[in-house]
Formats: C-alpha cells, sequence, structure tokens
C-alpha cells in the first residue's frame, strides 16, 4: 500500500498546485505520475501475473497459432499481445495505461474548471473502483479506456464514430458490448430536476429486488453469475447498507445540483447515475458490478460539475470533504479487504 500512496501522493501534489494557479501542465504532470505508475507494475493485483504468463505463451507461439493459446480471450486482445511480443509485457501495459490516461486527461481538461482539476485526480486515485481494480483486470482496463474516449463521440452526437470506438473495444472485452444502447441514454442534454429522484427510485428497487429479477430473466444462467462471486469480497451487511445509503445520497446530490448541467458534464452525471443503478442491481452479483467499472470513471467530471454549482463556498468546501473523506475510507478498506489485501498491498515493479 506504501508505494501506492507515495504515487498518489506525487500525482495529488501536482493537481493542487495546478488548481492553484490555473496551469495544465500540472495535471499532465499529475496524470503522468499515475501513468508510470500503471507502466511499470508487476504481479500486482489478482489477475497480473496470469495475464503476464498468457502473454509469454503468446508471444512463444507461431501466429497462425495464437488464437488457441486461450480461446476465450478476445482476438484484439490476443493479437496485441502478439504484436507486442518482442517489446515486452510492460510496454504492452505502458501502452494500454496511455490509452487510460488519455482518456481521463480529455475528461478532466475538458469537463472540469482549473481549480477543481484537485478533485477530479483525488477521485480518480482514490477511488479503488477505478485505476486500482483496472490495474489488475487488464482486458477490461483496456475496453474501459475506448469507452471513456467514446465520450467526446456522445457529447458531439456522432452514433457512427462511437460505435466504431466501442466495437474496437469489443476485441479486447466484449462486455463493453453492453454500453452501446447508452448512447441513447448519455445525452448532452440539460440535467432536469426529476433526473435525480428518478435514479433513486431504479436505485431503491435493484437493492430490494435487483437479484431476484436477473434470476427470473436469466434463469440457469444465474448461477454462471453467483460464482464468480469468489472473485471480490462482499461486504458485511453493515457495510452494504452504508454503501448503499452513501450513493443514495450522492444521486441526490448530483440530481440538485447537477440540474441544468450540459454538454460533458451531463453526459457524466448520467454516466454516473445508471452506473449507480448497475451497481445496485449487481450488489450481490460480483460480474453484474463490474459493467459499473464502464461508468465509474465519469465520477472525475460529475462531482466537480455538480460542486461548482453551489452556491456557497463554504457548503463546496464541505461537500468536497465529505466525499474525499468517504473516499479514503473505501481506499482504506480496500486494502483491509483479504480478497485484495495480499494481491495489491505491495506495490511491485520490473524493478523490484
Amino acid at each position: 500500500m506504501l508505494g501506492t500512496l507515495l504515487f498518489n501522493g506525487a500525482s495529488l501534489i501536482y493537481a493542487i498546485i495546478g488548481s492553484l494557479r490555473g496551469r495544465k501542465i500540472f495535471l499532465i504532470a499529475a496524470l503522468a505520475c499515475t501513468f508510470v505508475f500503471l507502466s511499470i507494475r508487476s504481479d500486482f493485483g489478482n489477475d497480473l501475473a496470469r495475464y503476464e504468463a498468457i502473454f509469454e505463451e503468446i508471444a512463444a507461439t507461431e501466429w497462425r497459432g495464437i488464437y488457441d493459446v486461450n480461446p476465450g480471450f478476445e482476438k484484439g486482445y490476443v493479437f496485441w499481445n502478439k504484436l507486442f511480443s518482442i517489446a515486452g509485457f510492460n510496454a504492452f501495459l505502458a501502452t494500454a495505461a496511455w490509452l487510460s490516461i488519455l482518456g481521463y486527461y480529455r475528461l478532466i481538461s475538458v469537463g472540469v474548471v482549473p481549480s477543481l482539476r484537485f478533485f477530479s485526480v483525488f477521485l480518480l486515485l482514490f477511488n479503488p473502483g477505478i485505476i486500482l481494480i483496472q490495474s489488475s483486470a487488464v482486458r477490461q482496463s483496456i475496453a474501459v479506456a475506448f469507452f471513456v474516449l467514446s465520450s467526446g463521440f456522445l457529447v458531439e452526437r456522432k452514433p457512427f464514430r462511437f460505435v466504431a470506438m466501442i466495437l474496437v473495444g469489443s476485441t479486447f472485452h466484449v462486455s463493453v458490448l453492453v454500453m452501446l444502447p447508452l448512447y441513447f441514454v448519455l445525452r448532452p442534454a440539460p440535467i432536469a430536476r426529476k433526473t435525480g429522484f428518478f435514479h433513486i427510485g431504479l436505485y431503491v428497487v435493484a437493492v430490494l429486488a435487483g437479484s431476484s429479477m436477473i434470476r427470473a430473466v436469466m434463469g440457469s444462467g444465474f448461477a454462471f453469475l453467483e460464482r464468480y462471486n469468489v472473485y471480490a469480497g462482499m461486504d458485511s451487511t453493515a457495510g452494504q447498507v452504508v454503501t448503499h445509503l452513501v450513493r443514495i445520497a450522492f444521486l441526490l446530490f448530483l440530481g440538485q445540483y447537477g440540474r441544468g448541467a450540459t454538454g460533458l458534464g451531463s453526459v457524466a452525471i448520467r454516466a454516473v447515475m445508471i452506473g449507480y443503478v448497475i451497481f445496485a442491481f449487481g450488489s450481490n452479483l460480483t460480474m453484474i458490478v463490474r459493467l459499473s467499472f464502464y461508468l465509474e470513471p465519469f465520477a472525475i467530471v460529475a462531482f466537480p460539475v455538480a460542486v461548482r454549482n453551489i452556491k456557497s463556498r463554504r457548503l463546496a468546501h464541505i461537500v468536497i470533504t465529505l466525499v474525499m473523506m468517504y473516499y479514503l475510507r473505501v481506499f482504506f478498506n480496500f486494502f483491509a479487504d483479504p480478497t485484495w489485501r495480499e494481491a495489491f498491498s505491495t506495490y511491485r515493479t520490473i524493478f523490484s
């Protein structure tokens, strides 16, 4: 955890300086620290060692047989593994990290005012569902990057380019195809007063009846989803209640202070709200929760946009402090969870 904190601390210091001085170069420096963190990691997280072993196996295989090495992997991911066979696994990771950082940079630089960019960087670093989980889930992290990069086409309403980006992302992780229908939902139109309350209603229904609804729709396929619950630790009942209450409060906040937001801010707020509802549907099904990873990064725009609309400066500072305290709690609980502790507690690098 110490290595992760050092990188996060360095990034956050640059971001704070950038917010104080209003200069974009410090945002670039902050994200460059995170880029290095992602690029030089080794055997960090639950799955990275397995991905590296498969990379080496693909690298040692002739081109005509690479798709037989692991038939369950998407062809685009396998192709890029082979393409980087000479440069090495960490060159592949660095390229994937560059895609992710490019997407996050575009979100923050376009959607967030300079004075609040430190808040965006904090949310990026201390929400485990963004950098930490994606640093282990290599295939999905690349698909997430393509979805984040497609956000510009959501704002500009360019459906063919949006679909093209999603299709490219699906060659790395097919689950991103689920995001295609969101083109009709993630609109740059102003956020209405009822939006927050509507999503709170959906959230409550999802918490109370989500698993039953999914079971009814999927039938025997429900057992397939259940077996993946061993992949991630589940909160205690008390922990889940706190998480649900906080997310409902966040929905209320985004609905209240996100009203009138347009463009990327509107798209980001809608994305976060939908992500929370997906999380609620999958609160006892890890595989459903993983779909929310595609929408989680938009919080780095949604919360600053809502905070900017708070007229009282003191209240804005209180909200920022409370949100940061919550995510610090989530961050440290992540490292205390037995499921993640051993895999993430020690940040290993290629120089270790």
